[in-house]
């Protein structure tokens, strides 16, 4: 005998979200059963409508001597409740009671009468809006006068609610934060049981007509192609109106207009991603065209390192771009070749440890080459039929071995496949490129702009930390150090390089014969001049070297001179790139009127008063739930122009005033922290006791002997050394 136990019941119980979306398709289904009868009528008629266009189509096309009549622009014969469902009275029956309609509408337009009726109109508008004024003015004021009554009874009741606010919410605990919970679990539910609002969707459909316009549509074009029958599309224009008056008179004017406000939104946000991806591909195109190494510059606070990331990010990007370029190219030489047998063998060698840098790819290439001239077959050339498809390709300028092609295929999809960012750099940066593989060829989606930050630990890549002696060609700090052969492609990012090199005359003391590594024997700067030879793939580079500083001077001319200097002279504020009839200005409109007085009043009350009322709540809340969404479109959208004047390095010639873009979702995703060097500074934090409190202060506006010595300045020391002296 089976025990039933708790668990077993319920997981035998029904859940009741499925007898709810059951009831719920039932009700639909009733609906068009007794309000919309004459949809399956109209899908009937149009189905005819299609078939008729159809033999009408085949006939003319292939000149069949028969003649067919089309029904397409007849116009719908069922109709039920006529007055229901007739099309909007502002469109005539035929194309020429329009044309008259349109020439009468024109001649009143300007006339005696029209005016009157405008004014007639007008003076109703102001009526019913002074009826509105005369009710919302006495409210908000009797609103503000109870919110300022509130302000003349100061307490120090510190989180202390009110006896309303209590109520208040354990009403809600039972009344709206239940059905809220019980909505959004139900939303997840229909996400999880999609067909439900499928069947739900296509009811709709079916019940305003939309497959009808849609078969009438393809009949009407099928009957066009032929006939160019142009006096009938007032016709089919009237038909498509009369289909969808049902649902211009079911759905209300308030959903038509929130659905307006909805899908202009919608649309604006394209536009606005588009506008995004646009500036994106601006600034990619701006970093092609400067140099291996680039040095940005400028005063503190100008954004020299966000800048920096802004770059490495699309650097980044840019490296897969040209991995990918080189693959197709290699691929469309020898098409016949069979490349995903490579690749699974690439995948296993990288799985082992075999493959590991593009050195170790082009030794693994050799040695199957290798294998292959010594036995010249198929099953060691990958499966490739060599007989028949040949070994060599002639693109006009060489000839080119199969073989070769492989070593630079094979290099290429290392690049473009590896699973890590390609960043490299002496501060964290977060890198966000997600992979889409399926065991096949792998896909990278590389928008920065539809991220969805709740899923940000899925797809983050932190960068890789940049080791020094990767980038010295001769002393090293660490000796033997397992990474110094370790330079290869990537994206090298490094901050405050001034501090790192410094200049000939800060190290003028340094001895380069000497046994430790220093900034005059560790050969930095010649690896900079020859580092586009570490890293090239099919004449293409895959290594770029980015940094920042305060002042070009403090980097040594040896390592500043090999690339470009950049300035960033100034930058724009914070806009949003949504077009100009984008609901989303109206919304700025108000909330900029809404904010700050609210902020005003809400801290005024915070001053006099330590407990929270139903109206301090309920406003707070409100208005935080308008700035979040006010700030996401910023975040999401915002973007500012920066002019940067270009440079070289020799610091020689006049500067070239460009332009680039910072995306705010992009660069200011938790890229990285603006004080990312802070760590140097935490010992000296865990050993304090001292608060700015604790420091003394001047006792009247001139300072006394005692308290210029507090200073421990040393022109101050100095002077106070020559006074004793005297």
């Amino acid at each position: 005998m089976q025990v039933r136990t708790t668990e077993t019941v319920r997981q035998n119980r029904i859940d009741h979200r499925h007898i709810v979306s059951v009831m719920i398709t039932i009700g639909f289904i009733a609906c068009g059963i007794f309000i919309f009868p004459n949809a399956i009528c109209r899908l009937v008629e149009s189905l005819r409508d299609l078939a008729l266009s159809c033999v009408y189509y085949v006939s003319r096309l292939f000149l069949l001597d028969f003649e067919i009549t089309v029904t397409v622009n007849n116009l719908p014969s069922w109709q039920i409740a006529p007055s229901q469902f007739q099309p909007l009275d502002l469109f005539p029956f035929t194309w020429e009671e329009f044309q008259v309609d349109l020439k009468a509408y024109g001649e009143r337009l300007l006339d005696k009468q029209s005016l009157q009726s405008y004014l007639r109109f007008l003076s109703d508008l102001l009526f019913n809006a002074s009826r509105f004024l005369v009710f919302a003015i006495p409210l908000w004021l009797a609103l503000r006068y109870a919110f300022r009554s509130y302000l003349n009874k100061c307490n120090q009741d510190c989180g202390k609610e009110s006896l309303f606010l209590r109520f208040f919410k354990r009403v809600s605990d039972f009344t709206y934060h239940p059905v809220k919970r019980w909505i959004k679990e139900y939303i997840g539910f229909l996400r999880d049981h999609s067909f439900y609002v499928n069947i739900w969707l296509k009811l709709w459909l079916f019940y305003f007509n939309v497959w009808t316009i849609v078969l009438e549509f393809l009949a009407y074009y099928l009957y066009f192609v032929f006939s160019f029958d142009l006096l009938n599309i007032y016709r089919f224009v009237y038909k498509v109106l009369l289909d969808l008056t049902p649902a211009l008179r079911f759905i209300p004017v308030v959903v038509w207009v929130i659905g307006a406000i909805g899908f202009m939104e919608y649309q604006a946000h394209q536009v606005g991603y588009n506008e995004l991806n646009h500036r994106e591909r601006k600034n990619r195109g701006f970093w092609n065209e400067r140099g291996i190494v680039t040095a940005i510059y400028g005063n503190m606070g100008k954004g020299k390192t966000e800048e920096m990331v802004d770059a490495g990010l699309s650097a980044e990007v840019e490296l897969r771009d040209r991995a990918f370029d080189v693959i197709v190219e290699c691929d469309f030489c020898f098409p016949y070749f069979p490349w995903a047998k490579l690749e699974r063998e690439l995948k296993i060698a990288y799985a082992f440890h075999v493959c590991y840098d593009l050195s170790s790819i082009r030794r693994w290439v050799r040695k199957k080459y290798r294998r292959w001239h010594r036995d010249q077959c198929r099953e060691k050339i990958f499966g490739y039929d060599f007989e028949r498809y040949g070994l060599y390709h002639n693109d006009q300028l060489k000839i080119e071995s199969v073989w070769q092609c492989l070593e630079d295929y094979a290099c290429a999809y290392f690049v473009y496949a590896i699973e890590c960012s390609l960043i490299l750099s002496n501060f964290s940066v977060r890198s966000d490129v997600d992979k889409i593989d399926f065991g096949n060829f792998p896909k990278w989606n590389t928008d920065f702009f539809r991220r969805n930050p709740w899923l940000m630990p899925a797809y983050s890549r932190r960068s890789h930390i940049l080791d020094f002696d990767i980038l010295r060609f001769g002393k090293r700090v660490l000796k033997n150090n397992p990474n110094r052969h370790a330079l290869g492609f990537g994206v090298y990012l490094i901050t405050e390089i001034d501090k790192e090199r410094k200049n000939q005359l800060e190290n003028k003391e340094l001895d380069k014969n000497s046994e430790k590594a220093n900034q005059k024997n560790d050969l930095f700067n010649p690896l900079l001049r020859m580092i586009r030879h570490a890293c090239m793939i099919r004449n293409r580079v895959f290594i770029i070297l980015l940094c920042d500083l305060q002042r070009p001077e403090d980097w040594g001319a040896g390592g500043r001179e090999v690339g470009e200097l950049l300035e960033i002279v100034g930058q724009s504020d914070v806009r949003p790139v949504l077009p100009f009839w984008a609901p989303f200005w109206i919304f700025e409109a108000i909330f900029l009127w809404v904010f700050k007085p609210f902020v005003d009043l809400y801290y005024d009350y915070r001053a006099m008063r330590g407990d929270t009322t139903v109206f301090s709540h309920t406003s707070h809340g409100a208005v935080a739930k308008f700035k979040d969404w006010y700030d996401g479109v910023y975040n999401i959208f915002g973007s500012i122009r920066v002019a940067v004047d270009v440079q070289s390095g020799r610091m020689e010639g006049k500067k070239e005033r460009k332009y680039t873009y910072k995306n705010i979702k992009k660069t200011r995703s938790e890229r990285y922290g603006s004080d990312c060097l802070s760590g140097m500074f935490e010992t000296y934090a865990a050993d304090n006791t001292v608060g700015l409190a604790d420091l003394d202060e001047f006792a009247d506006k001139m300072a006394t002997q005692e308290e210029l010595r507090k200073m421990h300045s040393y022109m101050q020391d100095e002077i106070y050394d020559h006074q004793m002296a005297a």
